[in-house]
């Protein structure tokens, strides 16, 4: 994908728009989703909040912000934030086969930001339950994540655009 000098200013714009936002972290986050899903062609935009999880472990998850999720998904998505609680990472692989994929680099580098197609094919994606049970029902195929350590050291965040 090639990038134009349009697609540069559009990204600094949003930055700049975002940032006139920064003192309300709920608005900026919201605004930062409606503007990346306006920048990929998202219909879908999603933060989760990962805190205090012990080595290997999910803490507790919490929706930060969504754009474009139906009640009824928002609901289904909360409910299943709060399964994964404490729960190990080793057990996110067997549902949703692209999280080794991500998690790796993210626990090298302390980032990553990755597409659907860098993490595992089509096929792995549409097989696995996360897709089935979660982004089917909201219209979403191909998408993009990126999950970062923000504000504490233990807190990281991840965003989906769908």
């Amino acid at each position: 994908m090639e990038v134009s000098l349009n697609d540069i200013s559009r990204v600094i714009r949003l930055v700049q728009e975002v940032c006139d936002r920064w003192d309300d972290p709920r608005v900026w986050r919201e605004y930062l989703l409606h503007g990346a899903c306006a920048l990929l062609g998202g219909n879908v935009g999603t933060i989760l909040a990962n805190s205090a999880g012990e080595k290997g472990h999910f803490g507790r998850l919490e929706r930060v912000a969504m754009v474009g999720v139906s009640a009824e998904m928002r609901l289904r998505l909360e409910e299943a934030a709060t399964q994964w609680q404490n729960r190990q990472f080793a057990e996110a692989s067997a549902v949703d086969p692209g999280f080794k994929a991500v998690y790796e680099p993210f626990a090298r580098d302390r980032g990553v930001t990755a597409s659907r197609d860098e993490i595992m094919d089509k096929a792995a994606d549409h097989a696995s339950a996360t897709y089935q049970q979660m982004r089917a029902p909201m219209g979403c195929d191909d998408f993009v994540v990126s999950v970062r350590f923000v504000d504490v050291p233990t807190r990281v965040e991840a965003m989906d655009v769908h």
